[in-house]
C-alpha cells in the first residue's frame, strides 16, 4: 500500500501515536508509529529511523489496531504530495469543512542527504 492510495474524500474518526522499538541488523531502534482510522478502517504508519540523523517512512499497512483516540467521524480530503523531484511522500488528510490540515504524514525528502520522517496530527483543525 502506498500513501497515494487514499487520495480523495474519507471519513476520519481516530488518531494516536506510539513510540516503538524495532529491530534493524540485529539492533533495536526507537520510532515513531501513527495510527489513524479513515472509513472504519484503521491504517498503521512506522517509522524507520535508518540512523541517528535520517529518518523515513518506513511502511503504511492496515491494522486490526484499537485506537486510543477516537472522536466523531469528519469529512476529509486525502491530498498527495509528491513535489516537483520526488523530494516529498507526503499525504494530507485537510478538513472539507475548515480547509485546515489535520495530518501531515510520510517522508520529506528536500534535503536528499537527510530525509525526515513527517507525522503530525492537528487537532485544532477539527471543527
Amino acid at each position: 500500500m502506498e500513501l497515494k492510495d487514499l487520495v480523495g474524500i474519507h471519513k476520519l474518526s481516530g488518531v494516536d501515536f506510539e513510540n516503538i522499538e524495532i529491530e534493524k541488523y540485529g539492533c533495536f531502534e526507537d520510532a515513531q508509529m501513527m495510527r489513524f482510522r479513515l472509513d472504519n478502517i484503521i491504517y498503521v504508519i512506522t517509522e524507520d529511523p535508518s540512523d541517528g540523523y535520517r529518518s523515513s517512512m518506513k511502511d503504511i499497512i492496515i491494522s486490526k489496531d484499537k485506537i486510543k483516540n477516537k472522536f466523531k467521524s469528519i469529512d476529509v480530503l486525502g491530498i498527495y504530495e509528491e513535489g516537483k523531484y520526488g523530494d516529498l511522500d507526503i499525504l494530507k488528510l485537510v478538513s472539507t469543512k475548515t480547509g485546515g490540515t489535520i495530518i501531515e504524514v510520510g517522508t520529506d525528502h528536500s534535503d536528499s542527504y537527510y530525509p525526515c520522517f513527517i507525522a503530525n496530527f492537528k487537532p485544532e483543525n477539527i471543527k
